[in-house]
C-alpha cells in the first residue's frame, strides 16, 4: 500500500503557479525561514528559471505587497487580483526584499 505524504502547512496555503511563480501565506515557518519581519503580503516560494516572473526579477523569499497597484494583505487578495488579469497584459508588482522595497513590470508585447 503507498504511503499517502503529508503536506507542510505553508504547502496546503499554497495557490497555483502564476507566471511561473509559486506564492504562500506569510506563516511563522515561511518568516523562520526566508528571515521576514512581514506578516501582510505573499512571500515567494518558488520561482521557475525563464518564466515571465524571473524575467522580471522575482526572487524565492520576495513578499508581493501590490499586483498593478492594488494591495495585497493575504493569499485570497492575491489570487482575487490575479485572476483578473488577462494573460498578456502589462504586469507590474510592488516587492519587498530584506530591507528594500520595489517596483518590478514585466509587459511583453508579441508582434506580428
Amino acid at each position: 500500500m503507498p504511503e499517502i505524504e503529508a503536506k507542510a502547512p505553508e504547502e496546503m496555503e499554497k495557490e497555483g503557479r502564476w507566471l511561473g511563480l509559486d506564492v504562500s501565506s506569510i506563516t511563522p515557518r515561511l518568516q523562520h525561514r526566508y528571515n521576514l519581519t512581514e506578516t501582510r503580503g505573499v512571500v515567494v516560494t518558488d520561482v521557475e528559471i525563464g518564466s515571465k516572473a524571473y524575467r522580471m526579477g522575482v526572487r524565492e523569499g520576495d513578499i508581493i505587497k501590490e499586483v498593478n497597484r492594488r494591495k495585497v494583505q493575504s493569499l485570497a487578495d492575491f489570487t482575487r487580483i490575479t485572476r483578473k488579469i488577462k494573460k498578456d497584459a502589462r504586469v507590474t508588482l510592488l516587492i519587498k526584499r530584506r530591507r528594500y522595497t520595489m517596483f518590478l513590470s514585466l509587459y511583453e508585447k508579441r508582434f506580428r
